[in-house]
Order: C-alpha cells, then sequence, then structure tokens
C-alpha cells in the first residue's frame, strides 16, 4: 500500500512539474499600408481675435525677467494665417499597426519656455525633455501622466504618452506661465502650421478621411472631409472661428 502511495505522489508530482498549454497565438496586427498621398493646406482664422489670457509675470522670477514677455498663445499672419495649429487625421485610416518611431521627439526647456509650444507624437513614441537653463524647472504632463524634475542646466530625461489625447497639456510648476501642448494620436498623421498657417500630411494610403483641427485659444476647429489619391496632392483650406 505504501508504496502505491509513493507511485501516485510520484506521478502528481510529474503532472504538476508540466508547463501550462500556451493560450492560442492572437491574430497577428496588420501591418499598416504604405501610402505615397499628401493633405496640403493652409488654417485661417477671421473677426476678431479672443483676447489672450492673463499669465503670471516674469518680473516676479529674477531668473527669467530678462527674457521679455511670456510668449503669445495666438500667432495670427495678416491673412488670418493661423500658426502653431495642430492638424491630424482623425477618422478614414486603415484598420492597421502603426508602430511608434524610436526617434524622440525633443522638448526644451530654454530661456524660461517650452521649445516647441505646439508639437505632435505617437501614442508610445519617446519624448526628450531637456533643460537648457541653468536653474530649476520641472515638466508636467497633466493629461499624460508624467511629473519630472530638471534641477540644473543640461539636464534630460525621456518619457511617453500612454494614451491618445489633443492635446495633452503640458507646463512647468516652477514658472506658472510656461506651456506646451501635445497632440499625441496613434498614428504618424499629423502637421502643426507654419507662421503662414501652411500644413501637409505626408504618406496617407488612398482613402476618404476626416481632418481635425486645434489651436491653443481658438480650441477645436470644425473637421473638414478630403479624398485622397495615391500619389497626388489633396488641397484642403481650413477656417477657424472664434
Amino acid at each position: 500500500m505504501r508504496f502505491r502511495w509513493i507511485v501516485l505522489l510520484a506521478a502528481a508530482c510529474s503532472k504538476a512539474a508540466e508547463p501550462a498549454p500556451s493560450p492560442p497565438p492572437s491574430a497577428a496586427v496588420a501591418l499598416a499600408p504604405a501610402g505615397s498621398g499628401h493633405v496640403k493646406g493652409h488654417v485661417r482664422f477671421h473677426g476678431t481675435p479672443p483676447a489672450d489670457t492673463e499669465r503670471p509675470s516674469k518680473m516676479a522670477f529674477p531668473e527669467c525677467s530678462s527674457f521679455g514677455p511670456a510668449d503669445s498663445s495666438l500667432k495670427l499672419g495678416p491673412d488670418g494665417a493661423v500658426a502653431e495649429a495642430f492638424v491630424w487625421v482623425e477618422s478614414g485610416l486603415p484598420d492597421a499597426g502603426w508602430p511608434a518611431p524610436t526617434v524622440p521627439v525633443v522638448l526644451d526647456q530654454e530661456r524660461c519656455e517650452f521649445k516647441p509650444r505646439v508639437f505632435g507624437v505617437q501614442v508610445g513614441q519617446p519624448v526628450e525633455i531637456h533643460n537648457s537653463d541653468p536653474f530649476l524647472h520641472n515638466t508636467h504632463a497633466f493629461t499624460g501622466g508624467f511629473n519630472v524634475p530638471l534641477p540644473v542646466k543640461g539636464t534630460k530625461v525621456t518619457k511617453t504618452f500612454s494614451h491618445e489625447a489633443v492635446p495633452a497639456v503640458v507646463g512647468c510648476d516652477v514658472h506658472g506661465w510656461m506651456r506646451a501642448y501635445a497632440g499625441v494620436v496613434p498614428n504618424p498623421f499629423y502637421a502643426v502650421t507654419d507662421p503662414t498657417g501652411a500644413f501637409d500630411i505626408a504618406g496617407l494610403p488612398a482613402g476618404h478621411y476626416t481632418i481635425g483641427v486645434w489651436q491653443e485659444r481658438l480650441g477645436r476647429g470644425g473637421e473638414s472631409q478630403v479624398d485622397v489619391a495615391d500619389s497626388a496632392v489633396a488641397s484642403l483650406e481650413m477656417e477657424m472661428k472664434k
């Protein structure tokens, strides 16, 4: 009887040591199709621009007082061109995986301002944060889940945004006027307008797309529809309202 129990116990231990069966492999994510289309255009504003929001004076911070007034959050050209507006593909892309780039986006803190003020980044793409000033800053992603100190000139840290957000607001808690705005999207199809209001979203597969636009003081603009053909440029003029 004792021998029988030993055999049964050995068999049970042997079975327990066997690795659990692997779950069936999940369906592979479709590869993102290569595209050759462009959406090019401008963002413009017509009318009376909204007043800028009041910000803390730099004069209360001796380390920043010589750098001039806080950066304006609404830059308009004489023809209504809107600079630093974030433009992106809201819908219409194929159901595919768009791997995040490994090359980082650089966000600097220089002369008591974030540079760039508006930028795009893919979910999971590294953001390399610098401090180019010889005093303490911090970078607080209010909608991004991180808050890191950068105590001295040359400090550098790398972070990522884990989910989509337009905009993801970034600030410095030490200097309250300092702001940056990230357009965090799950694909590479976005642009930030230049001083002439121009943008170019490149590498799109052929298709019908909904294009969104956002600007810090003007908020979300109306969505625009556009058809893109292979190796062709689709023109799109976008107008924002107060």
